[in-house]
């Protein structure tokens, strides 16, 4: 298991399963690194390659192999994909969003900032990793 913590951002990479139902205050995004997993929202399933959860949501994860990032909620970021991408729900399938290229290219590379930014950057226009003035 790989773990990579920055300011506003964790993410951990190797065999991850949230087998209790639960909830927490970050953003959740999910990668399956071995296929498909399996994501419990609000009582509603989803089975997806990708994935988004919003802060506080009430969810259970199910995956063999996966890269899982929390984001800040507050983070310029994670506001950004809750309004872009969450749209007022829960959760959203990120599957077609992010583009075969960039997903070989994470299952293949270690877990590094440029790894996350090469993620976050088909996700959101945001630079998470800029410096504010």
């Amino acid at each position: 298991m790989e773990v990579l913590a920055l300011p506003s951002v964790v993410a951990i990479r190797g065999s991850v399963s949230d087998n209790i139902v639960h909830r927490h205050h970050a953003l959740q995004i999910v990668l399956g690194l071995e296929g498909k997993f399996k994501l419990l929202v609000d009582n509603n399933a989803l089975t997806a390659f990708a994935a988004a959860v919003a802060p506080d949501a009430v969810h259970r994860l199910d995956a063999l192999e996966c890269l899982l990032i929390l984001l800040e909620p507050e983070s310029h970021l994670a506001v950004d994909i809750c309004k872009r991408r969450l749209t007022g729900n829960n959760v959203v399938d990120l599957t077609h969003v992010i583009p075969e290229k960039t997903y070989r290219a994470i299952k293949s590379a270690s877990l590094t900032k440029d790894t996350l930014t090469g993620l976050f950057s088909v996700i959101s226009p945001i630079d998470c990793f800029r410096k504010h003035i």
